[in-house]
């Protein structure tokens, strides 16, 4: 199973399927098992409303999802749940099933694990909420279900993002990971940006390479190429204006830019893309 980290989750084009929502009520103690199966059929987000749950992972390692807690649970996984602590006649918990697929239609997860959200902040239960009544409503909107969804995956990645640039291992380069990712035009050099941050060029280097698993120069390479693209097919600016959104001085060296870079000039980019 291909997987996308979720703080990458915002930076990508994908698909929603499946989806599936429920209020689950379950017994004190109940056991919920998918260990002797072929592992859960969909990706799911769990919110915990009354209860307490205990999760048996296949390698018999455990842990427990408490009471206002979201828990993220991969397609494929296999584990058993034990739900504590139960009220009955009240909701234990909130489940949102879905397949995400990139553009061709091939399934990914978020990660191979069942993975805890509770740490991330501002998000809670009202989306869930939301969601579950729109799809248990008489008249169900598949749409407006997906959209809400979207928007729930998308505000989940952008937290665990900010979480991730401002963790102890990156918070020193934070500064500059938010400019690389704010500023189309890269204004600065590498050099003054490791500087914005109070460290060597050479420490940015490195710690930025460690975090998006390229170095600093092949990033912005990247994000002006994809921007590129993008303007190019939106067919409302021209090559010029283009190579001046981007910061480049001289149209000339965007033009040999973007074809060393993506094989083709801007305007066979354009032809071949077409639709």
């Amino acid at each position: 199973m291909n997987c996308v980290k979720m703080e990458q989750l915002i930076s990508i084009d994908y698909h929603i399927i499946n989806v599936f929502a429920m209020n689950q009520c379950w017994e004190n103690n109940h056991v919920f098992d998918t260990v002797f199966h072929t592992g859960r059929p969909t990706s799911a987000l769990l919110y915990v409303e009354d209860c307490t749950a205990e999760y048996i992972l296949d390698n018999n390692k455990r842990f427990f999802v408490k009471k206002g807690e979201i828990v993220y649970i991969p397609q494929g996984a296999k584990y058993k749940t034990v739900f504590h602590h139960t009220i009955k006649g009240k909701t234990s918990s909130m489940l949102i099933e879905f397949t995400t697929t990139d553009l061709s239609g091939m399934p990914f997860v978020f990660c191979s694990h069942i993975m805890k959200l509770s740490d991330v902040q501002g998000i809670n239960k009202t989306l869930f909420i939301e969601i579950i009544s729109l799809y248990l409503s008489p008249v169900q909107s598949l749409a407006m279900i997906k959209s809400i969804l979207y928007k729930f995956l998308s505000e989940l990645s952008d937290a665990r993002r900010l979480k991730n640039i401002n963790s102890k291992e990156f918070s020193q380069i934070a500064k500059g990971i938010l400019y690389l990712e704010n500023n189309i035009s890269f204004d600065k050099s590498i050099a003054e940006i490791a500087t914005m941050c109070h460290v060597s060029t050479s420490c940015f280097r490195r710690l930025f390479k460690k975090y998006s698993g390229l170095s600093p120069v092949q990033y912005q390479i990247g994000v002006k190429v994809d921007y590129a693209k993008k303007l190019l097919l939106s067919n409302t600016m021209t090559v010029s204006e283009i190579s001046e959104r981007l910061g480049f001085q001289d149209l000339s060296y965007f033009c040999k830019f973007f074809k060393k870079q993506t094989g083709t000039t801007a305007k066979e980019y354009l032809a071949l893309n077409k639709k």
